[in-house]
């Protein structure tokens, strides 16, 4: 072999060899690239991941990160996320990138469009040139390209992620390939809202029996140790009542008798006063003690009102104490034992004229409520120490100096036995507000809360 053929030989060997490295060079460049590319995809469903885990993350903030990790791995310019309604529509939830704006106004019918084929049959579909795809419906122009995969969770199709981009052929198969698992974490999101939002709702409703059930327990041993109380109270009060009868009617014997002895006649009349009183207590100690049926009945709040205040009439006159009516227009009536609401007002109006001053005002205040009748009374006193509030309702309870502590015991009881509620509060530059609440018991509905009228009668 010549010098010449060698050296041929040599420079075809050396272009082989360049062509085989600058090949591998070429493969080994392309596969970096592929590497790297679904190095970033999985880094970014391992975002995905973690942020699913969170349990703080809103999935509407997971589904916002999904598109924008989509529309930056896939090289898209728009995206959305759409969920299925029960009437067949679908309803963007997140949408990101060119447009954005209008893609969350627009619902798309179930069946129509990409969107609509996808979710309906559960198939993904990867259209290289929406001009020649019959199916396409233009939401945004200049769009060339488009990818659509379902959100599947459980045995349905809850919805689709859709993609598109301004570049003919923009998408891949390995980019379908992803969508797809992006589409399969969008559902898992949805599934664990919906549990999340199941749970929340169960829960709350075991809290509420809980709370229930827990005020029925201690409404019924109250009432259990009420009755026994009570019981108890007027076998005590029969047991005196007598005997204070005949110390009575010897005291006015005694008077009757002593009548030059001005001491031990004032000493008789002390005693007669003084069982009066105890009589009275008596009194109270059995009206606490009998239980009677309540006769409910449609009743006139405002009648009652009215009724009660005119029993005050002679109590509040001589002490210049004024009551002031505010009354709701057109207030319907009520389906209450009128006999037992007005001695609810009289004994919350007896403690009102008990604490308020001369020359005060007590305002009776009566209206709707949602779909109770509010009723408030309002004195002129100095208020409750918050430390009281809470057992100003406890029998045989009272600040009072001859107070019994049964009155407000017994409005307690009353209105509880109507389904109602009693609270009390202090007023800024008055008294207390002692204010009850009563279910209407089938309030007609063209009655609606109306603001109060106000009407000032002197007594």
């Amino acid at each position: 072999m010549s010098r010449q053929d060698s050296g041929r030989g040599r420079d075809r060997n050396a272009r082989s060899l360049e062509k085989r490295v600058k090949s591998a060079y070429r493969n080994s460049k392309k596969t970096n690239a592929e590497l790297r590319n679904r190095i970033d995809q999985l880094s970014a469903l391992n975002r995905i991941s973690l942020a699913m885990r969170d349990s703080t993350t809103k999935p509407q903030r997971l589904w916002e990160m999904m598109l924008d990790e989509a529309l930056d791995l896939l090289r898209a310019d728009s995206g959305a996320i759409y969920l299925a309604d029960h009437d067949g529509v679908l309803r963007v939830q997140a949408a990101k990138g060119l447009c954005s704006d209008l893609l969350r106004n627009v619902d798309i019918p179930l069946g129509r469009g990409i969107v609509g084929y996808v979710a309906e049959h559960g198939e993904a579909v990867l259209v290289p040139d929406v001009a020649k795809e019959p199916r396409y419906c233009m939401l945004i122009e200049g769009m060339q390209s488009e990818l659509a995969a379902p959100m599947v969770g459980g045995q349905s199709i809850i919805g689709a992620i859709n993609i598109e981009s301004r570049k003919l052929a923009a998408f891949t198969p390995s980019d379908e390939e992803l969508l797809i698992t992006l589409a399969s974490h969008a559902a898992r999101v949805w599934e664990n809202a919906m549990l999340y939002q199941m749970a929340q709702q169960r829960n709350k409703q075991l809290l509420e029996s809980y709370e229930k059930l827990r005020e029925t327990q201690s409404r019924l041993i109250k009432q259990e140790r009420l009755a026994a109380l009570g019981e108890m109270a007027a076998i005590v009060a029969h047991e005196i009542r007598n005997p204070m009868t005949a110390v009575r009617g010897f005291a006015q014997r005694i008077g009757r008798r002593m009548r030059g002895d001005e001491i031990a006649k004032k000493y008789s009349e002390i005693i007669i006063s003084e069982v009066d009183r105890l009589d009275k207590v008596i009194k109270s100690v059995l009206d606490f003690g009998k239980r009677s049926a309540l006769q409910l009945q449609p009743s006139a709040i405002e009648n009652i009102i009215n009724d009660a205040l005119l029993l005050f009439d002679d109590q509040m006159r001589p002490r210049s104490i004024t009551a002031e009516k505010q009354i709701a227009g057109d207030l319907p009536r009520a389906m209450v034992d009128p006999s037992q609401i007005k001695q609810v007002i009289m004994n919350l109006l007896q403690n009102a004229l008990d604490v308020s001053p001369d020359c005060s005002k007590i305002t009776v205040e009566a209206g709707l409520a949602g779909r109770d009748v509010r009723i408030s009374v309002i004195d002129s006193g100095r208020g409750i120490d918050p430390d009281m509030i809470e057992k100003i309702f406890e029998p045989f309870f009272t600040t009072k100096l001859h107070g019994t502590g049964l009155g407000l015991a017994m409005v307690q009881r009353i209105i509880e036995e109507h389904n109602g509620t009693i609270d009390v509060a202090n007023v800024p530059d008055r008294g207390a507000a002692f204010t009850v609440r009563i279910p209407l018991l089938g309030r007609p509905q063209q009655y609606e809360e109306e603001p109060a009228r106000t009407s000032n009668i002197e007594h």
